[in-house]
């Protein structure tokens, strides 16, 4: 008869610690002038889904400047970007007036514009 091999609980189980280790290591880039934003390619794209690009990038600029003026390092920078956007009353696309111009569209529509055929 076969007898079982005890199971090794720690193979089944991942330890608060290993869960922390796994989190860590989440492939993150830097962003910014110094590189002092940190964030994966899920969280920044998450941000500008949300947001859109300008204003992400634009609060990334200020973040990161912000850090190499005070030589801070934030651990969590996406959690830092949500509070400054929300800090500097950056609301999300969602809550923002539909009345007006979608600055982004018409950015695009203007740089498809042919010059060449508006010659007289």
């Amino acid at each position: 008869m076969y007898e079982t091999a005890p199971v090794d609980e720690s193979l089944t189980q991942d330890s608060p610690e290993k869960l922390k280790k796994n989190k860590d290591s989440i492939s993150r880039k830097k962003y910014g002038e110094y590189g002092h934003v940190l964030l994966s390619d899920e969280e920044y794209s998450k941000l500008v889904e949300e947001y859109g690009k300008k204003e992400i990038d634009d609060m990334i600029l200020q973040c990161d400047s912000y850090c190499e003026e005070h030589d801070l390092q934030y651990p969590k920078c996406y959690l830092k970007l949500r509070q400054f956007l929300k800090r500097n009353n950056i609301k999300p696309k969602s809550e923002r007036s539909s009345g007006g111009i979608d600055m982004e569209e018409y950015q695009k529509f203007v740089e498809s514009i042919d010059l060449s055929t508006l010659a007289t």
